[in-house]
């Protein structure tokens, strides 16, 4: 049965689909003036990703790996976003959850952490990198700079030794080309910079908020010398942090809570309701006091909101819980602050605003050729000055704070964790992005993850099974309200207490629907923060190892498409070709979940996709670890 059924996915593909080689490398054409007088390169990929987040090098990775030609496009000089480059390097797990119907129970924190329901090259990652943070948080808390030189960059060097990854560092995208009659993308244009040899700190000295414009703009400027670069591929991958491309397209997409698939529509539809984000920095103990540290709040700014300071820091108990919380290097096995740690601040949420300008704002600003990336920048600049002031409150509180420095005595990048001089990140910690509509209208809904309390743990101990699934993920509601607008969120949307308690998120599924786009459905593909979800299961899949996992199916899938020369996404749900291509994608992330009890689903042989065989438990009070 197997034989005949891969000879009829090679019988499909040969008669619909011209087999190609993949790697379709092609040398930068000449340079072509563009209306503001730069020089243009085009680049021809089989696959564009745009955006080194953590998905985007899943995606980079898993193409490369399938022989696609890969180019990636990173705005700042690290791959990796949330895990190096946008400050959150605490591996979210599903810690210490599970869910029962008081007869059965599935134990998440074990599942999460099982290797086999991980991407194997985030596995990889994380084998080779320094987890002695001690913090509370995470069983995996590192520095930064750890995960880009021992985690991601083994894999970059092993993955350019092919020859088919090119990586455009310090690179954004400016503006998109596509025709929404077709759902074709015929090109994307980027920035490129390159810092002025005078600039310290590899242009890593002053604060994001205030470099951001700079990053956008064609022009060359007292900082940066500028390249315009257009690329065209046989197919994009968008994941950016903000999910860029859907406003440079003006595709269909939404923004916060501008949707109504899990309750009321009494949100506001301007996308401005959605999730705190955050200005993360480090600090470090030492032996001595470090009382001549100047303060981190620059002169003549005062920090907002620092009401909230005292919340997290009025206790040696509160004080050295905040420490140890997201602490990412530490010798001392009490846990207790030691001399040496080094420890992030990211619990200083901004709550008063979301990054992004509204959808209206956004249109204008890309239909006026002014994108710079959607950002509130008077926004940014307050949640970066509150996270220093939160510095100077904690190192005024601590007992042991005179012993702290934020910036240490960095005169370059290659002492500092964060890899700044400014010991605050290069990107703000965002937990809401722009995210696509899929083919068809879908998204993926709360339901799909929720237990349904009708069907016991016995039957069906995971979320909906879609048909096209091409990742796995499993997190709570992890949702970071803000405080300006609390009415604007519907009554669905829980309280954070409730939102926490409320353990009934079976490990779920990622379908490829979620991937796409309604109308753009030909050549893109979307991973991470930006896949096709509501807004309560998007604070559900955008940690680390869900975030990776997406990525990694989009990479695949985009390396697929480009061998078979498919040209639509729609035609990827054909039974054979979606059977074909998951045979692929498993490779790269799995496609069912291990539990102790068994593996799900499972085919019509007994056996999970992917993976070894496994036996769904008969009959109740059984635990699934």
């Amino acid at each position: 049965m197997r034989l005949v059924f891969e000879a009829g996915v090679a019988l499909f593909l040969s008669l619909a689909h011209v087999e190609q080689s993949v790697v379709a490398k092609t040398t930068p054409s000449a340079s072509h003036p563009t209306s503001n007088g730069l020089l243009t390169k085009n680049h021809r990929c089989d696959v564009v990703v745009l955006g080194g987040s953590a998905a985007g090098w899943a995606a980079t990775y898993a193409a490369v790996q399938e022989g696609a030609y890969t180019c990636l496009v990173e705005p700042t000089d690290w791959v990796g976003g949330q895990l190096t480059s946008a400050g959150d390097p605490a591996i979210d797990f599903n810690n210490q959850l599970n869910i029962t119907d008081g007869v059965s129970t599935v134990f998440l924190n074990t599942t999460s952490h099982r290797a086999s329901n991980l991407p194997p090259s985030l596995v990889d990652a994380l084998a080779r990198i320094n987890t002695t943070g001690r913090c509370s948080v995470s069983s995996n808390c590192f520095l930064p700079t750890d995960m880009v030189t021992h985690g991601l960059q083994p894999q970059i060097a092993a993955a350019t030794a092919t020859g088919h990854l090119k990586i455009f560092y310090r690179s954004v995208p400016i503006a998109a080309r596509g025709d929404k009659q077709s759902g074709l993308v015929d090109s994307v244009t980027v920035v490129q910079r390159t810092p002025h040899a005078n600039v310290t700190c590899t242009g890593w000295d002053v604060l994001f908020s205030h470099d951001v414009a700079r990053w956008y703009s064609p022009q060359n400027d007292s900082r940066f010398s500028k390249r315009v670069l257009r690329f065209t591929a046989g197919v994009f991958v968008d994941a950016t942090e903000g999910g860029e491309t859907l406003a440079l397209l003006s595709a269909p997409h939404m923004q916060g809570l501008d949707e109504a698939y899990d309750g009321d529509t009494s949100a506001p539809k301007d996308g401005l309701c959605g999730q705190a984000f955050s200005s993360t920095l480090t600090a470090t103990l030492h032996e001595t006091s470090q009382s001549n540290e100047p303060s981190a709040v620059p002169q003549n700014k005062v920090a907002p909101h620092p009401e909230a300071y005292a919340t997290y820091c009025h206790s040696n108990a509160t004080c050295a819980f905040m420490w140890s919380r997201r602490r990412l290097l530490s010798t001392n096995a009490s846990g207790l602050p030691a001399t040496g740690d080094v420890t992030l601040f990211v619990v200083q949420d901004w709550r008063w605003g979301v990054p992004f300008i509204s959808k209206v704002l956004a249109q204008q600003s890309v239909a006026d050729g002014k994108w710079t990336g959607g950002f509130n920048t008077s926004t940014l600049a307050a949640a970066e000055l509150q996270g220093l002031g939160w510095y100077d409150f904690y190192k005024s509180q601590a007992p042991w704070g005179s012993r702290l420095t934020l910036r240490d005595t960095w005169v370059n990048t290659s002492t500092s964790p964060m890899g700044t001089c400014t010991g605050i990140t290069k990107l703000p910690y965002m937990r809401d992005a722009r995210r696509t509509i899929g083919i068809d209208g879908f998204v993926v809904k709360a339901t799909d993850l929720k237990r349904n309390a009708s069907v016991p743990l016995a039957v069906q101990p995971v979320g909906t099974v879609f048909d096209d699934r091409v990742a796995i993920g499993t997190f709570f509601f992890d949702l970071h309200e803000l405080e300006t607008q609390p009415t604007c969120y519907p009554k669905y949307i829980p309280h954070y207490e409730a939102y926490y308690n409320a353990r009934d998120i079976r490990p779920y599924f990622l379908p490829l629907r979620a991937l796409t786009n309604s109308v753009f459905h030909r050549n893109i593909l979307y991973a991470g923060k930006s896949i096709a979800t509501s807004y309560l299961v998007s604070s559900a899949t955008r940690l680390h190892p869900v975030e990776w996992a997406s990525g990694s199916a989009a990479g695949a899938t985009a390396a697929f498409m480009v061998r078979h020369v498919i040209n639509s996404t729609h035609g990827l749900l054909q039974p054979p070709v979606l059977r074909a291509l998951q045979a692929r994608t498993v490779q790269h992330t799995p496609l069912h979940w291990t539990l102790a009890c068994g593996g799900f689903p499972q085919n019509a042989s007994g056996e999970p996709l992917g993976g070894t065989a496994g036996v769904p438990p008969s009959g109740p009070g059984w635990t699934c670890a």
